[in-house]
């Protein structure tokens, strides 16, 4: 073998020794291969990673016959790129940089190489090389990097001028202060005006209402549908009517007195001759009866009584009792005089028939408990408190006082009633293991109401005082009857 040794030298002392090895017929060698002594000790040829028969350096691998960095450690398709560290597609097949972005497969540049930049077709531009906004160019401009809206289309000096309203270009006040409409540049400073006369005011104290400076309420504005009374917003009457919430109050939309009237719905009426049913309905108050009614269902008597006009209690014999409303409860407006299907339950006073005529029948407890028409009941002892209570009475049960109210107007020996209430009580005695007693003095009612297995509860009007008594008795005695409905 023949060895031939070259020496090259580029500028500095730097040599290369390259070996061929030529045949016996003296040609040189078309592959010249590396030989041992210039490969790294432990590495062999196979090992090494080629790129188009170069060796691929550390981080690098081949893509379509090129060397090509990886992104942040890994390989990539030849459709994306790398962007800091990270894979993006490519725009239209091209690279594009951290300035720079991708817009319709078009590489555009970003406004001030911050923020994706203007697009001309749709009317925008960037603002200036360095800021990252951009503009619509038919409504907005530029100034000093910041986008401003345009004055009605114009273009302005926002260092010495603002658009006022939207409409108008007006100089700074004092050169730096701009002012809202309800604002006026004065002597060089920005103060509230009001009204067409544009009449200063301090909105510390006051405000604009209607044109007109206005005080504040309690520091609270109103509109012109209220008004302030007493450091407190109140709405005016209809949106119209100021009124003393001392004295007076909104119907409506109008005014009612409160000592004196009410409201019922939208109407107010009057307190001494009027009643409210149901928040709808007015109807003529019926004598000292505070209750409103249904003027449907009852009707004012003689000023005196709250009387059904139909669905009367009726007794089995056919006969009609005139009832009135008293309270929430609707009472017989007379004793009850009925002697049962076999004329023999209960007695008239000495007998007589006319008593019972005149003060309905008396009977024993048994027989009251059962005596009352379809519909209505014999009165418990709760219940003759609720009356007694509604007709004004006070103390236990109601009973000081309550008398004079239920008795009837005549027909008792002394201290006859005003019946204020239509309950129209008669003295109709008694009948105890003794005999008859006390017809004109006295009226008794049982209740039903027991007081141990032997006594019942029982209420008693007598002429010689204004009271209602309520005490018990023995249920064989004979009482009066009244009947309250169901």
């Amino acid at each position: 073998m023949k060895t031939t040794r070259f020496l090259l030298a580029a500028g500095a002392s730097l040599a290369f020794t390259l070996t061929f090895s030529c045949s016996s017929g003296g040609g040189s060698d078309p592959d010249p291969q590396p030989s041992s002594s210039s490969r790294p000790h432990g590495s062999s040829s196979s090992a090494e990673e080629l790129c188009a028969g170069a060796p691929l350096a550390a981080g690098y691998f081949c893509l379509d016959g090129a060397p090509e960095l990886k992104c942040n450690g890994s390989e990539f398709t030849a459709d994306v790129f790398c962007l800091n560290n990270k894979q993006e597609p490519k725009c239209g097949g091209a690279k594009f940089n951290e300035k720079e972005y991708c817009l319709d497969n078009q590489v555009k540049g970003k406004c001030g190489g911050i923020s994706e930049g203007a697009q001309p077709g749709a009317g925008e531009a960037c603002c200036d090389n360095t800021s990252p906004n951009k503009y619509t160019v038919a409504t907005q401009f530029c100034s000093n990097g910041n986008v401003i809206e345009k004055c009605d289309s114009k273009v302005f000096d926002p260092s010495v001028e603002f658009c006022f309203n939207g409409t108008t270009l007006e100089d700074l006040c004092g050169g730096h202060s701009t002012w809202i409409p309800g604002q006026k540049c004065i002597d060089g400073e920005v103060k509230s005006v009001c009204g067409p006369a544009e009449t200063e005011y301090d909105p510390a104290d006051e405000f604009c209402l209607d044109g007109t400076p206005t005080p504040l309420c309690d520091g609270d504005k109103f509109t012109t549908a209220q008004f302030c009374y007493s450091d407190v917003v109140r709405n005016k009457c209809g949106g119209t009517l100021e009124y003393n919430p001392d004295d007076e109050s909104c119907c409506g939309n109008g005014i009612y007195t409160l000592d004196t009237e009410s409201c019922c719905g939208s109407t107010k009426y009057t307190l001494d001759t009027q009643r409210c049913y149901n928040s709808s309905q007015i109807v003529d108050r019926c004598g000292i009866n505070p209750n409103a009614y249904n003027p449907d269902v009852y009707e004012c008597k003689s000023s005196n009584g709250i009387f059904l006009k139909a669905g009367k209690p009726t007794d089995g014999d056919g006969v009609e009792y005139e009832a009135v409303l008293i309270g929430t409860k609707v009472w017989m407006a007379r004793n009850l005089n009925y002697d049962g299907p076999d004329d023999d339950i209960g007695a008239c006073y000495d007998d007589n028939t006319s008593n019972c005529v005149t003060y309905g029948r008396l009977y024993d407890w048994d027989d009251a408990q059962n005596v009352c028409p379809d519909g209505w009941h014999l009165p418990s002892d709760a219940e003759w408190t609720a009356l007694t209570t509604a007709v004004g009475g006070t103390g236990t049960n109601g009973l000081t006082g309550a008398g004079d109210k239920l008795k009837a107007e005549s027909g008792w020996a002394n201290n006859s009633g005003t019946d204020d209430f239509g309950f129209s009580a008669l003295p109709g005695g008694i009948q105890n293991s003794t005999g008859f007693h006390s017809v004109s003095d006295h009226g008794v009612w049982w209740s039903g109401t027991a007081d141990g297995s032997f006594n019942a509860y029982y209420r008693i009007m007598n002429y010689n005082n204004s009271n209602v008594g309520r005490s018990s008795e023995n249920t064989f005695n004979l009482y009066s009857v009244r009947c309250v409905q169901d």
